[in-house]
């Protein structure tokens, strides 16, 4: 009967800290690469981990919004591997985007970990949007050929540069002159926090072509966004614009 007590008590034990391991998180889902996915944070549940493979070298980008009809959530995103370890993660971004920028140590299973600001102490709710993405670095020599929607709420896109040597490098936006203009920024990626921002050309209303000069370092990330900056409420459209580096 103490056997048996005691088998009963233990099983209790475990049952409970795996309860408590659990409490305020979901099972892993399986991330298809390169699409938004949505998801909710709430009182019971604070962060859900999403599993996706890659390879070695890859450079994988982790983004996450606040859904844009109800933008309560202030997220958090982190990039783990299989056994746990924090590769790489941020808070804020640049408002409302939170995102962690990493080259992949070895091939393998990886997770994106979404979540809220304060963790455990935090108190935002609600739902999100979140993508992870293999990307192909661009630099001196790249064309962006970018299309950017008009819609209010449409994602940037987002390019990520990490010059292999210092220097000056320069950005030359072209687009059409018309009703539809684009913005563009340069930012320091930073896993502590809010980046440097480096380019801000905001208000590209009737302007065609600008070229802007930056200083880089070697193997910092840089993050290239580019996102409407003129808006239709009726029907979106996609607009071209073109980034040269050089």
């Amino acid at each position: 009967m103490r056997k048996l007590f005691g088998f009963v008590l233990t099983t209790a034990l475990l049952l409970a800290i795996v309860g408590t391991g659990v409490v305020g998180a979901q099972e892993k889902v399986v991330l298809k690469l390169g699409e938004f996915v949505k998801g909710t944070i709430s009182e019971k549940v604070m962060e859900v981990g999403y599993s996706f493979a890659v390879k070695k070298g890859d450079i994988v980008t982790l983004e996450i919004l606040p859904d844009p009809a109800q933008p309560d959530l202030d997220p958090t995103i982190a990039l783990k591997d299989s056994d746990g370890q924090v590769i790489a993660m941020n808070d804020d971004f640049n408002y409302p985007l939170a995102l962690a920028v990493a080259e992949i140590p070895a091939d393998g299973d990886y997770i994106a970990v979404a979540g809220r600001s304060g963790g455990a102490e935090g108190n935002s709710l609600g739902d999100y949007m979140l993508r992870v993405s293999v990307v192909k670095l661009v630099g001196p020599g790249s064309t962006i050929e970018a299309k950017i929607n008009t819609d209010f709420d449409a994602p940037a896109q987002i390019y990520i540069m990490r010059p292999e040597a210092s220097g000056t490098v320069e950005l030359n936006l072209s687009q059409e002159v018309g009703e539809y203009y684009a913005s563009m920024k340069l930012l320091l990626w930073d896993s502590e926090g809010y980046p440097d921002t480096l380019v801000n050309l905001d208000n590209t209303s009737k302007l065609s072509k600008a070229a802007l000069s930056v200083d880089v370092e070697a193997g910092n990330f840089y993050v290239l966004k580019l996102e409407q900056a003129s808006y239709s409420f009726s029907d979106p459209v996609d607009f071209p614009v073109t980034v040269e580096i050089k």
